[in-house]
């Protein structure tokens, strides 16, 4: 044996070995949720069970497939050829996706001259091919578009020929070559994220080939995908069996449908922002952190994130890396760059533990990350101290009247935000018109924005900012003996030299008189 075959031989080994360790756990967590089920009476808890049930299948099909592709590799997959209907197989495989079909309210439906027809096939190896390629068109196919199974009998019942059509998204034309491909993960234009393993399409042609068929793809994007399958028409001898094929897979169920209600909002709690494309992730996000106290928004992409983040300024906003539209960190990018949401601390989810991921995170301004699979205890931990870090930095500046931008933030918009509201209130110090709506004016925003936004990095409004700095300046020219009080509350933009007065001693707990004596 070569040197080459002696490494295929090992990794072969490896992933059956690896494969067979996962059985074993996952195999127990689906036991215990099925006692579990029978031992619960609060029927509250069954979405939670149906949660952990539903993924830890997902982990179980998929070891499944990496186990089939080593033991193809290997060559000691066997094939299990059974006189089967194929049309009685195939019209069963479609009723299996029905809940799924209906949650996305897309047809499905299957299309056939004959209505029966008995061929050789192994029915567990083409149910792993249909259900991964209908799987697949589902997917990839938007609400109320359409899935279509067809089924043609060729050239005087040599070939049979299985089509599994939709009106999807599609597939870029220099990407179709590679599909098949093991490990090749389709990037797809439209949701700009990366789709699966890479596992199911490779397994899909090698089970197919076992079968001495072919299977081949044509797509166009926006319009839609094609598989075509080729399948030889065999009959092996004696008749077709009646056993009704039953459909195992399990990822085909529809999801929950009880939502997690979150608790109505108060102005005096911390808010967070959850994004994160999977439904299930993203309600167990809002469940734990509800515990916790938080008002709670969630957005399902990045674009609808971005424009949540915006509009509600939140104290944290957690968001996955993966995600079609806008990924983790494209929003990260266009938060950042976003005057109004430039402040705001961000947690990625992620399940890339890698230096170079976390660097690139870090290096566009993400202030923390939480690696998959994470705690609940470590989520709500890691929140908690990036809020308690920004509302300490922002006490620093409460009262302050001299604020320098480059001490309350690192962020270049944050800076040049800063930097031009406090030019704006120096060149309108003496204006006595000049006050936060004003202010909001010129620096582009809504009062209630320029707020929001001010509070966040300072803790003080534009009304209480504007008065701070003129508290300042006012100290300044008291100092420099450049005129008397009233004249000095004029400079600064106070018509009513009583009304300077009281807001001087509220700023720094003594009169501007007494201020005067002290530098005396």
């Amino acid at each position: 044996m070569g040197n080459k075959e002696e490494i295929d031989e090992l990794k072969s080994r490896f992933f059956a070995n690896i494969s067979h360790e996962f059985r074993t756990p996952l195999t127990l967590i689906l036991g215990q949720v099925e006692q579990l089920r029978e031992a619960i009476a609060e029927q509250t808890l069954y979405p939670k069970l149906d949660t952990i049930e539903r993924n830890a299948s997902r982990l179980l099909d998929l070891i499944n497939q990496v186990l089939e592709l080593a033991k193809i590799e290997a060559g000691r997959l066997d094939m299990k050829m059974e006189n089967r209907d194929i049309i009685l197989f195939l019209s069963q495989m479609v009723q299996a996706f029905d809940p799924l079909v209906k949650q996305k309210k897309l047809q499905l439906n299957l299309i056939a001259e004959e209505k029966d027809f008995i061929m050789s096939f192994d029915a567990y190896k083409l149910e792993r091919v249909i259900f991964n390629l209908i799987s697949n068109a589902i997917k990839f196919t938007p609400e109320e578009g359409e899935v279509r199974v067809e089924f043609k009998v060729l050239d005087e019942k040599k070939h049979i020929e299985i089509k599994i059509i939709d009106t999807g998204i599609g597939i870029r034309p220099e990407k179709v070559p590679y599909i098949f491909d093991r490990f090749f993960q389709i990037k797809v234009e439209k949701t700009q994220t990366y789709t699966g393993t890479g596992i199911g399409l490779s397994l899909v042609k090698e089970l197919i080939e076992m079968h001495n068929g072919e299977v081949n793809v044509t797509s166009k994007v926006g319009e839609g995908t094609t598989f075509i399958i080729y399948l030889p028409y065999l009959q092996n001898e004696g008749t077709a069996t009646e056993e009704v094929h039953e459909i195992k897979l399990e990822p085909i169920k529809e999801l929950s449908k009880q939502k997690f209600e979150l608790p109505e909002a108060s102005e005096n709690k911390d808010s967070v922002l959850i994004v994160e494309d999977n439904a299930e992730l993203r309600q167990y996000l809002l469940e734990e952190l509800s515990k916790e106290g938080y008002n709670l928004s969630a957005a399902e992409d990045g674009e609808e994130g971005f424009i949540y983040a915006k509009n509600i300024l939140p104290d944290l906003i957690i968001s996955d890396v993966m995600m079609p539209f806008m990924d983790g960190y494209e929003l990260a990018e266009a938060l950042r760059s976003e005057e109004r949401t430039s402040h705001i601390p961000i947690v990625l989810l992620t399940a890339k533990a890698s230096e170079s991921s976390k660097l690139h995170g870090l290096s566009i301004g993400v202030d923390d990350y939480l690696f998959k699979p994470f705690s609940s205890a470590e989520l709500k931990v890691r929140v908690k101290n990036l809020i308690e870090q920004r509302k300490r930095l922002r006490e620093k500046f409460k009262t302050a009247t001299v604020i320098r931008p480059s001490e309350v933030s690192m962020n270049s918009v944050d800076q040049d935000f800063l930097g031009k509201v406090l030019k704006c209130i120096e060149e309108n110090m003496a204006n006595p018109l000049f006050g936060v709506d004003l202010l909001a004016e010129e620096a582009g925003m809504s009062v209630s924005h320029l707020n929001r936004k001010l509070n966040a990095l300072i803790d003080q409004p534009g009304g209480q900012l504007i008065r701070s700095l003129r508290m300042q300046r006012a100290q300044e020219l008291l100092e420099k003996n450049v005129g008397n009080i009233s004249e000095i509350a004029y400079m600064i933009g106070y018509s009513n030299p009583t009304h300077f007065t009281r807001s001087f001693k509220k700023q720094f707990g003594y009169s501007p008189s007494e201020f005067k004596k002290r530098q005396a």
